[in-house]
């Protein structure tokens, strides 16, 4: 793309933005005056979805007629109890006009604090229309039921996986590497992120109930590396990944490949070896690695805890979460120049929905930071190439053997007591999703 039109498409950008602004300006305006008693405009409009009188979950679709929207443009305005949730530009196509999210995942956020789940009970949706000059043209309202809880069970539950043979489970899973040392960038600098949809599949069952599975990553995978995309197939020779597991999703074996190659897999999550019920806690293990695709994991032994159950992804589900705080060791790099990172801190914080009935995780959702002391070497390798922003540091720093940040002789893994690399401050942030993938789909 050539910079007169990278011009121009920033231009465009900004001007729906500007946009976008002056409507909810307007939209928040038309709320102040409908609730000093101003006359309110516009027909009434029945909602597609959902129904007035519907009982909802999850993720509800908010759909409205076509011939409800101006033609013209314009932008619709979502309130749920009274409560402004968004303004959204009229789609060009289709009824969709907003997804209401009705669980949120503060794993996920930026600022935890700002997500909160709506409680299961009645609620009550107005979604107003307005026109391209901010005219109000059409209400829509549906009192509706929400109900994401599921009934605990009064005995507790045995969580195990059902691992059939043959048995083959499609995933995606997307993850996001950023570099948040720099306090005055809240949303962080991109290292690495990508996307990718894999096969699990039971190549065997012994008689003691262990499980051979493999995970094969499909072809059309996504991966950018500080902001350069690539197809995953052009970076990296891939193959299969196996491993042993029991029941509980504890490692048996990592099976060695025979076969030279990239084999890329992910974790079986543990689950807890004994029956437990809405509260309980206990001790497991997660396996984290930066970036996702290192070839040598570090394992933390961390808590468990049955949250409560609930309906994920259309399951009736165990909801568990996961927590570390503490140091570690983390490996970046190719396998053949592994390098050793000690971070300070580590932070880790884990959901798993665990459909118990048909023993499957559908869905898990991990966060972790990772605070520690890092060379060039060791950020690239981190980074896939990537040079880390460094600080000006203070007039003398450099000079000063205090500070070891700058100073040029600090030992390190690299030469005990010889010439060394720099040191430099880093915080890093991960999130990683997998979803399962339906059948239909």
């Amino acid at each position: 793309m050539s910079s007169s039109n990278r011009h121009v498409l920033a231009i465009v950008a900004v001007a729906l933005s500007l946009q976008l602004c002056f409507w909810l300006a307007a939209s928040r305006q038309a709320l102040a005056q409908n609730d000093q008693g101003a006359a309110p405009q516009g027909k009434a409009v029945k909602l597609l979805n959902p129904l007035d009188g519907a009982t909802v979950r999850e993720k509800v679709p908010i759909k409205v007629s076509r011939d409800a929207l101006p033609a013209n443009g314009g932008y619709v305005s979502v309130f749920v109890d009274g409560v402004f949730l968004s303004a959204n530009v009229i789609p060009d196509s289709g009824t969709t006009v907003f997804e209401w999210d009705t669980k949120g995942d503060p794993i996920l956020a930026t600022d935890p604090s700002q997500v909160t789940p709506v409680p299961d009970g009645p609620h009550a949706i107005v979604v107003k229309i307005f026109d391209h000059d901010s005219n109000l043209t059409g209400t829509a309202t549906a009192n509706v039921l929400v109900a994401n809880k599921v009934k605990a069970l009064p005995d507790g539950v045995q969580l195990v996986y059902h691992f059939p043979k043959d048995q083959m489970l499609t995933f995606r899973r997307t993850s996001k590497l950023l570099d948040v040392t720099d306090v005055t960038n809240p949303q962080g600098t991109s290292l690495q992120e990508s996307s990718v949809k894999f096969e699990r599949s039971v190549e065997d069952v012994t008689d003691s109930h262990d499980f051979l599975i493999r995970d094969q990553i499909l072809p059309g995978g996504t991966i950018s590396i500080s902001g350069t995309p690539y197809s995953l197939d052009s970076l990296y020779m891939i193959k299969s990944k196996y491993q042993t597991v029991n029941k509980f999703g504890e490692l048996v074996q990592n099976n060695q490949a025979f076969t030279a190659g990239d084999h890329l897999g992910f974790e079986v999550s543990e689950l807890p070896n004994r029956r437990v019920s809405a509260g309980d806690s206990w001790q497991t293990h997660i396996r984290i690695s930066i970036p996702w695709n290192t070839s040598k994991p570090t394992l933390l032994t961390a808590t468990g805890l049955l949250e409560g159950f609930e309906w994920q992804n259309d399951y009736p589900t165990a909801k568990i979460v996961e927590t570390y705080d503490g140091p570690a060791t983390l490996y970046a790099g190719p396998e053949a120049a592994m390098i050793p990172i000690t971070a300070t801190n580590v932070h880790v914080a884990r959901n798993i929905w665990f459909a118990y009935g048909s023993g499957r995780i559908v869905r898990e959702t991990t966060s972790f930071t990772v605070t520690a002391s890092v060379t060039a070497t060791q950020y690239s390798a981190i980074s896939g190439g990537a040079t880390q922003p460094q600080p000006q540091p203070e007039p003398g720093a450099q000079q000063n053997p205090a500070n070891p940040t700058f100073n040029p002789v600090v030992p390190n893994q690299f030469g005990q007591g010889t010439q060394a690399e720099p040191v430099l401050p880093l915080k890093l942030r991960e999130t990683d999703v997998t979803n399962l993938v339906p059948a239909s789909e």
